[in-house]
Formats: C-alpha cells, structure tokens, sequence
C-alpha cells in the first residue's frame, strides 16, 4: 500500500539527508511539513496510508490539550480533523519489538463520531487516540521515546520550568 509521509527537515543536514534516504527506501513518498495541507487530502484520496506522530505538541500545529498520563498535554489536532473531513479512518498504530528482535504492528481503529460540533468532535477523538497511546506506553514502557517536554506548555498558555 502506498505511504506519504509528511516530515519536517531536520536542522543537522546529513542527518536530514540519511533520513530521507531511509524512507525513500521503503518506498514512502515524502511530503514536507509546509505542503502537508494541500497535499494530504489528495493522498488519503489516492488511497494511500498517512502515518503521523500524534504525541508531540509541536509549536505552530493546531493542538488541543487532553490527558496524557493524568496530565493535560499538548496534542496535535491534525488527525481527528482529517477523519473528519475526510471521512478517513482514523488507526492508531503501535510497533512492539519481540524477543527475538523482530516487530510486531499492531492497528486500532480509533472511534470517528461526527456529531456536527466540530471542536467537540476533534477534542473527543484527540482524546481517544491520547487515550490508546497511553494504554500501549503502560504495557511497554520501555519501548516508548520521546525527546522533548510533553507537559512543557499549559493550557493557560504558561510553560512548565525553563522556557
């Protein structure tokens, strides 16, 4: 099946030129973060799978904050919009690696109710993909990274320690 993923460039540039080589190895076409809005509907239209990173309340993507371990945590709406939208199916995706070094993908499909109050909607359906992630971390801690502060902003618009 088709991949389109929507990156961000890296700021070391071999680094960014390693990673896009990798991907393109597999076979997934890149889509740069500034092209994402006018390209992503035309990829989920073609059919073709859009993986994204829906734990990192990246500064400049529309977020909403839901709970995340207890705490309310920035988290990326794009997802539950494109559902919407779209009508596209929202899968959250977990790769689990065994015992003996190989992985194992394991898809849920994440609830898509369109009530026809779109905040309301995307909040509850950011909540559930929050919701499943989390389930995931607490059976696998060990296998989930990730290098930046999750809790950093507030919903008041204040940042948690050193800014």
């Amino acid at each position: 099946m088709p991949i389109d993923v929507v990156v961000r460039r890296q700021t070391n540039p071999l680094v960014d030129r390693y990673i896009t080589r990798s991907r393109r190895r597999l076979g997934w076409t890149i889509i740069p973060d500034r092209d994402a809005v006018s390209r992503i509907p035309r990829s989920i239209a073609a059919g073709h799978l859009v993986p994204m990173l829906a734990d990192q309340g990246v500064k400049g993507l529309a977020s909403t904050f839901v709970p995340f371990f207890g705490r309310d945590a920035r988290t990326p709406k794009g997802p539950a919009l494109l559902a919407l939208r779209l009508g596209a199916p929202c899968v959250l995706t977990a790769i689990i690696r065994q015992p003996d070094g190989r992985y194992c993908m394991h898809f849920e499909p994440v609830p898509v109710v369109n009530t026809g109050d779109r905040e309301r909607d995307v909040d509850t359906i950011v909540a559930a993909y929050t919701r499943q992630l989390e389930a995931w971390v607490r059976r696998y801690p060990e296998q989930y990274l990730w290098q930046h502060r999750r809790w950093r902003r507030r919903p008041d618009g204040s940042f948690e320690g050193p800014s």
